[in-house]
C-alpha cells in the first residue's frame, strides 16, 4: 500500500530519489522481505524528505512474521533531521501504512512517534555501531562519516547522491577512512543524467534546483570482497532494476545492455586515491 508522503514545498529546493532509485538501494543493502527485517536497526539520518520512510516501512511490515507483537517493532526504525513543518504528514503516512496492515491505531501512533524525530538521536542513540542498514543522501564528508560511523558489524549503508568527493582532493580523508579503517565498497552506480539526488544542504538555494548526475554507493563495514561499478543510462528503469540485481549477484566480468554498462572488480583502492570511474 503506497500511501502519500507530505510533498515539500516546491520553493525549498529539496528534491527526493525516484522510488525505484530508493527501492533499488534499499535491494542493495540487503534490506529485503526474505529476511526477518524485524531483527534489523535501520536508521535514516536527514529524513526530512521522506524518501526512504515509506519503501521501508512496506518491507518491515511484510516481513513481519505471524504473530509478532507490533511493538517488538520499535527499535526496527530510526529516522531524523525532519522539518518540523513535515514531521506530522510523515507521521501519520507511516502510521498509516501500520493501521492498513493491521497494527492496532495507538501503537501506530507510539511506533511512528518513536521512530521520527526532528532532532539528532540522543547521546545513548549517537553511540557507534548500532545500525544495521544506513540509508539516505549525505550532503557532505561529515555526514558520510557519521552515517558509516554508525554501522554495525556487517552492516550497510547506502548513498545517493553526488559523487565528487570520490574523485576530488576535498574528499581524500572520508576515501582513506573507507580504505583503511574497516570498510569495504560493495558497489559504485551512477545513475542517468537528470536523476534528483536526494536531501540537499540547509543552506541550499531558495529556488528550484536543476537536477544533476548521482550516484548510489554502497558501503559495508566487513572486509573488502569484489565491487561492482556500474553506470546506467538514460533509458534504465525500474523494469531494468531485476536484471541488475541478478547480473551483480551471479553474473560475469562485465554486463554491456542498451540500459547499463558494469563492470565486476577484483580488489578496490586500498588508499585514498579516487575511486574507478563509473563513465561508460
Amino acid at each position: 500500500m503506497n500511501l502519500p508522503v507530505v510533498d515539500a514545498p516546491a520553493d525549498t529546493g529539496e528534491q527526493k530519489p525516484p522510488r525505484w532509485v530508493v527501492e533499488l538501494i534499499l535491494d542493495l543493502c540487503g534490506y529485503t522481505e526474505a529476511i526477518d527485517l524485524t531483527r534489523l536497526t535501520l536508521a535514516m539520518p536527514d529524513a526530512g524528505s521522506g524518501a526512504f520512510l515509506l519503501p521501508t516501512l512496506e518491507r518491515l511490515v511484510a516481513a513481519r512474521p505471524a504473530g509478532r507483537p507490533w511493538a517488538d517493532l520499535m527499535p526496527c526504525i530510526r529516522g531524523w533531521g525532519i522539518p518540523d513543518r513535515r514531521l506530522a504528514g510523515l507521521r501519520w503516512a507511516a502510521a498509516g501504512v501500520l493501521t492498513a496492515a493491521g497494527c492496532p491505531s495507538d501503537t501506530g501512533e507510539e511506533l511512528c512517534r518513536a521512530w521520527l524525530a526532528a532532532a539528532s538521536p540522543s547521546s545513548d542513540a549517537a553511540a557507534e555501531r548500532w545500525a544495521d542498514v544506513v540509508v539516505g543522501g549525505p550532503v557532505n564528508a561529515d555526514c558520510h562519516e557519521h552515517s558509516l560511523a554508525l554501522l554495525a558489524e556487517g552492516g550497510t549503508v547506502g548513498f545517493v547522491g553526488p559523487d565528487h568527493w570520490q574523485h576530488d582532493e576535498a574528499g581524500r580523508r572520508l576515501r582513506a577512512k573507507i580504505a583503511t579503517r574497516g570498510f569495504a565498497v560493495d558497489a559504485v552506480i551512477t545513475l542517468p543524467a537528470n536523476t534528483p539526488r536526494g536531501p540537499l544542504p540547509a543552506n541550499a538555494p531558495s529556488r528550484p534546483v536543476p537536477a544533476t548526475a548521482s550516484t548510489i554507493t554502497i558501503i559495508r563495514r566487513g572486509p573488502q570482497e569484489d565491487a561492482v561499478v556500474a553506470h546506467l543510462r538514460p533509458q534504465f528503469g525500474p523494469a531494468d532494476t531485476e536484471a541488475l540485481l541478478d547480473w551483480i549477484d551471479f553474473g560475469s566480468r562485465r554486463l554491456s545492455t542498451p540500459a547499463v554498462t558494469a563492470t565486476r572488480l577484483d580488489h578496490w583502492p586500498h588508499s585514498s586515491a579516487p575511486w574507478p570511474s563509473t563513465d561508460p
